[in-house]
């Protein structure tokens, strides 16, 4: 009985461990063979002048949080596009060392706006990593596009397929879709609460 417990608990654990070191690539949308994220929403009360005023303010204050730069301005078509530079981090087992991979995740957003209504597209994202040396090993800094990254890998079916020696590769894939997928709906949902607080443009 002792024995039937821990082999349950072991194949529990690889169970586990397969599902966190695989990301589900269904989880992100895409357009036409590219990775785009959309909100439309409605904004009560403000019309298309003061919306695009909010969603300055929104922009403003993650320029400040972010390395950010804004490409276009237009209140008068209601459109603003900015290319945002997030920091984010995961871990690598290497051995018995749990080693921290810092990643910046780069992503253009484009805001159009209406009477009452707005939406928003997150694509052309990309991931770079610093130049950073794991023992004896040195890794140079690399830059690669999120399109690339999801059209290469696996579904799930496909992963389940794969060598054991080739699910290493793919693990790795797996932290930086899944690093990306997490900030940009922070994102999102960051834009949704500050645009309903938005229907009074003097609380800013």
């Amino acid at each position: 009985m002792r024995l039937l417990i821990i082999v349950t608990c072991l194949l529990f654990a690889s169970s586990a461990f397969a599902q966190e070191s695989y990301f589900d690539k269904s989880r992100i949308p895409v357009v036409e063979g590219r990775i785009e994220y959309s909100i439309v929403d409605t904004a009560k009360n403000l019309l298309k002048a003061d919306l695009s005023s909010v969603i300055n303010q929104w922009t403003a204050k993650k320029v400040s949080q972010t390395t950010s730069s804004i490409q276009l301005n237009d209140k008068d078509s209601g459109k603003l596009i900015t290319k945002v530079s997030v920091p984010s981090s995961y871990f690598i087992t290497s051995g018995r060392q749990n080693i921290p991979v810092n990643i910046t995740i780069n992503m253009i957003l484009s805001f159009t706006v209406k009477d009452s209504k707005y939406r928003l597209l997150i694509n052309n994202l990309s991931v770079e990593t610093s130049a950073r040396l794991v023992g004896n090993k040195l890794f140079e800094r690399t830059e690669n596009s999120y399109d690339s990254l999801l059209s290469n890998y696996p579904t799930a079916e496909e992963y389940k397929m794969k060598p054991k020696s080739e699910q290493p590769i793919y693990q790795h894939q797996s932290k930086y879709l899944n690093a990306m997928h997490t900030e940009v709906l922070k994102i999102l949902t960051s834009v949704k609460e500050f645009m309903r607080k938005g229907n009074t443009v003097d609380e800013f």
